[in-house]
């Protein structure tokens, strides 16, 4: 309607090198997937933008539908402290290379389709800062996320702990506890110095609700599995209560 179109001429002017139609979004030049600086301005644009729920055209807080194919586009933001490998699982799962060297993160964004059950997806990820300093950060990313993946070092107790209060922070931001959100404890491939139990990771997920995995980055154990899932959750969450099908809490194995 007049009130979408409006929120793009206002995004025409915030970003005049853009141009979009239903098959291509071009920003200087270039295709909007070759610019990361660019999605996560459109990540933050679009989350303005209201929602329309499949099938009808009210508002909502459904899924978002791509505008060339009809296709759900999720926002998907990866919480956790410095160095547990928020960007190493992301950079996994979207190119498949694994990256060595630790470099902290600010704030990235990716792109990238999934199948899940048959069904087509577009998950847009934002990994976020795991140093305190961009704490103060994370409610604009809670805000506008739709799913959440809480990740932990298994070699490293006190990321386990960090865990909590950054759960704590997304249920008091969205106000509500029911939030698609997955439990992930990273770097299975270094089993010899672990630290955190896998028993301690099902029990906090048993206490929130949620599914489990332990996953590895570097060796690709469940990554795609991990990304799938998250979208389940998602679909779950848009479905009426009585619908709903995924258990209270699982492990993903």
């Amino acid at each position: 309607g007049e009130a979408v179109r409006t929120k793009l001429r206002k995004g025409a002017e915030v970003f005049p090198c853009l141009v979009l139609n239903s098959n291509q979004a071009v920003y200087c030049g270039q295709h909007w997937n070759s610019n990361p600086r660019f999605l996560n301005a459109i990540w933050l644009l679009k989350c303005s933008l209201p929602v329309i729920r499949p099938g009808t055209s009210r508002g909502g807080s459904g899924r978002r539908w791509h505008w060339a194919f009809a296709t759900p586009e999720y926002k998907v933001v990866v919480l956790g402290s410095g160095g547990v490998g928020k960007s190493a699982l992301t950079v996994q799962f979207v190119t498949g290379t694994f990256i060595e060297k630790y470099d902290p993160t600010i704030e990235d964004f990716y792109r990238k389709e999934i199948e899940v059950d048959s069904s087509p997806s577009v998950l847009e990820i934002l990994d976020t800062a795991g140093t305190e300093q961009f704490a103060s950060m994370r409610d604009l990313y809670i805000k506008n996320g739709q799913g959440f993946i809480l990740v932990y070092s298994l070699v490293n107790q006190q990321s386990f702990q960090d865990i909590r209060p950054m759960r704590d922070q997304i249920v008091r931001v969205k106000r509500f506890e029911k939030v698609p959100l997955i439990l992930v404890g990273n770097k299975v491939d270094l089993e010899s110095e672990r630290e955190v139990a896998g028993a301690d990771g099902r029990a906090l997920a048993q206490e929130w609700g949620c599914p489990f995995i332990e996953t590895s980055a570097k060796s690709k154990t469940m990554v795609d599995e991990l990304f799938a899932e998250i979208v389940r959750q998602m679909n779950y969450a848009t479905l009426p209560e009585k619908q709903e099908q995924c258990c209270t809490a699982c492990v993903v194995q």
